[in-house]
């Protein structure tokens, strides 16, 4: 072990042989130029709920949906500006998931009147985080509809209490 018998030759087919095949180093620029694009729309469509409820934007979905290895957005800094751009807390992604169902069962039942459990599931709030989300409800929307949704929380609330 201390001393090899091995020549250069036979050390050198050693390290090649260990090379694995398909594993080329990957190019971040043009590979950042390929999937802004795609980030962006992606972004664009969980935050406003284009397919249905919005989301939170995180990393772990883009990594998912864009089949990207974990911590590879620190390699790409036009991605990275894209989902820095469409970063939240989630008591502000549940204020504006409250917003959106609120204005979803105003829309479907017009006159009829709905209560807060309605919302609750129709958003997907738990009603422990409500608390946490009612100041971001006011910078989501119009002053007379946060005010809508902060009375019919509070009005049911108070009456279960």
């Amino acid at each position: 072990i201390t001393e090899p018998c091995l020549t250069e030759e036979q050390v050198l087919q050693e390290q090649t042989s260990h090379y694995i095949k398909g594993k080329a180093p990957i190019d971040w620029d043009s590979l950042d130029k390929e999937i802004a694009p795609q980030l962006e729309q992606l972004a664009y469509n969980t935050y406003y709920g284009i397919n249905g409820r919005p989301s939170r934007v995180s990393e772990k979905m883009i990594y998912r949906e864009l089949q990207l290895n974990a911590h590879s957005l620190d390699n790409l800094p036009i991605s990275k500006a894209i989902l820095n751009k469409y970063a939240e807390t989630y008591e502000e992604a549940y204020a504006r998931r409250l917003i959106w169902a609120y204005n979803q069962l105003h829309k479907e039942r017009e006159s009829v009147p709905f209560c807060w459990s309605d919302l609750r599931r129709l958003s997907g709030v738990k009603k422990e985080n409500i608390k946490k989300v009612i100041p971001y409800i006011f910078r989501h929307t119009t002053l007379e509809t946060a005010e809508q949704i902060n009375n019919l929380i509070f009005s049911q609330n108070v009456s279960s209490q």
